[in-house]
């Protein structure tokens, strides 16, 4: 199918046809609707910080550096692992039994290289996002605005893809 522009992608989705398999501003469809789930869950997770509240954010910083080292060991390895399998069990629905030889190594890459980032984060960054919803001001603000912007554009593609 082809280009088509973005009055006519409402229109084609207004009558009830799918506009999957055309291409706007020359991405396809299903592009738009990914781009639209992402800006929808970045909306979402500033939302939910909003909602947790620096307090509560700071109490989980505590608690993860309150955790015995080897428990925390333990739960990182199986997130890293389980991260492995989904994108294991992902990539072969996706090619088969015929993945790329780079493609089966990029599996490992969670296990092995996300795993020093996931400690070190779970510990540092729950007391920086406290901090900083904490400052009150025009950014907070902003943000707030981006968030709904966000979660709104999000819908709004992840819809016209449907």
């Amino acid at each position: 199918m082809g280009d088509i522009s973005y009055l006519q992608a409402w229109q084609m989705w207004w009558d009830g046809q799918s506009t999957l398999g055309n291409d706007m501003l020359g991405l396809p469809m299903i592009w738009w609707g990914r781009i639209g789930k992402i800006a929808q869950f970045t909306g979402g997770c500033t939302v939910l910080l909003e909602i947790l509240g620096p307090d509560r954010i700071r109490a989980l910083g505590r608690k993860t550096r309150k955790a015995s080292p080897r428990r925390t060991f333990y739960a990182y390895a199986i997130l890293a692992a389980l991260t492995s399998l989904a994108l294991t069990l992902i990539l072969t629905a996706v090619y088969g039994r015929e993945a790329p030889e780079w493609l089966e190594i990029m599996i490992y890459i969670p296990l092995y290289a996300f795993f020093p980032l996931a400690v070190f984060a779970l510990q540092w960054i729950p007391n920086k996002i406290a901090d900083f919803l904490e400052r009150t001001g025009r950014v907070l603000n902003w943000i707030r605005l981006l968030a709904f912007t966000l979660i709104a554009a999000g819908f709004h593609l992840d819809l016209l893809a449907s």
